[in-house]
């Protein structure tokens, strides 16, 4: 996450260490108020035979060009491990639905594995 940050001008979100951090960029966003805590109702990350997690909070980052990022932020209290297979974030925003699957491996955080 930190690579991309860097990659697109963004400071690091303060408090990011405590959680897991999921940042989808470059997205029109819907116009609406309390749009951090709407997102945060519609999103969660699917793991194989366990519990949906839902994130603590998203972080919505304003572009330049009209533009948001928007920061998912997962509780590191509920460990993720190379046990579970096949992790799917699952969110909307707007009339988009985004779903995207990776593997606990492909975690990383200033290109350090996370696991």
């Amino acid at each position: 996450m930190r690579a991309a940050e860097a990659k697109i001008g963004e400071t690091a979100i303060p408090g990011t260490g405590d959680y897991y951090a999921i940042a989808v960029h470059d997205l029109r966003p819907p116009f609406r108020r309390n749009l951090a805590n709407q997102l945060k109702g519609v999103a969660f990350l699917k793991r194989d035979k366990k519990k949906d997690l839902k994130p603590a909070r998203v972080v919505v980052l304003p572009r330049a060009n009209g533009l948001v990022t928007l920061v998912y932020l997962f509780p590191r209290s509920v460990e993720i491990t190379r046990k579970d297979r096949g992790l799917i974030f699952v969110a909307q925003v707007g009339r988009l639905f985004i779903s995207v699957t990776f593997l606990p491996e492909d975690m990383r955080m200033d290109g350090e594995p996370q696991l």
